[in-house]
């Protein structure tokens, strides 16, 4: 449990950098010039995200909860749900005038499914932990940029229909690659 939680910590403390302290962003980027602190912060979300999957894979998992009944066909629901968003994220979306942060939403929504479907320890510990950081995203990016300007500026319909495409197949292939980086198959 001590690497999948330094990968949950690692990952939310280098993002919430970002969000909620951006003086302190800036002098980084000051200090170690925007290229190199680029790549010493994917640096560290790389290895963050290398640590949730050894931290997963080799925890002692321990039921806590019953989940619901529902859980696991919610889930696969909430999952696709989530990569539109992600992929929303990315572009002149239309989701984007109803949704502010489709990102940290799709994390919201792929937490919680996960949450649901899941009962043990390290599913708390990851699927709680990012949980709780979106939502600290989400307030500290709020309280930083002020009201929320909706995009008036959209895409055309046909980069409307290609990002949900691109969204099914990048489902497809996380349903399929799920037994070998979470070691549980999703069907």
């Amino acid at each position: 449990m001590f690497w999948l939680l330094l990968g949950v910590l690692l990952w939310s403390g280098a993002h919430l950098l970002t969000s909620a302290l951006p003086d302190k962003r800036k002098e980084l980027i000051e200090k170690f010039e925007e290229k190199k602190y680029m790549m010493l912060f994917s640096g560290v979300i790389v290895l963050s995200i290398i640590l949730m999957i050894v931290g997963w894979r080799s925890a002692e998992v321990e039921a806590l909860y019953q989940p619901a009944e529902l859980g696991k066909p919610l889930n696969i629901l909430f999952m696709l749900v989530a990569i539109v968003l992600f992929a929303a994220a990315h572009g002149k979306s239309r989701l984007k005038q109803y949704v502010r942060h489709p990102m940290l939403t799709a994390t919201h929504i792929w937490a919680l499914g996960h949450l649901l479907a899941n009962g043990d320890n390290r599913s708390l510990l990851l699927f709680g932990g990012l949980l709780l950081w979106s939502s600290l995203s989400i307030y500290f990016i709020n309280k930083r940029d002020g009201e929320w300007i909706k995009p008036t500026e959209v895409g055309p319909m046909e980069q409307e229909i290609k990002l949900a495409a691109i969204a099914v197949v990048a489902y497809l292939i996380l349903v399929w690659l799920h037994p070998y980086y979470a070691g549980v198959s999703v069907m």
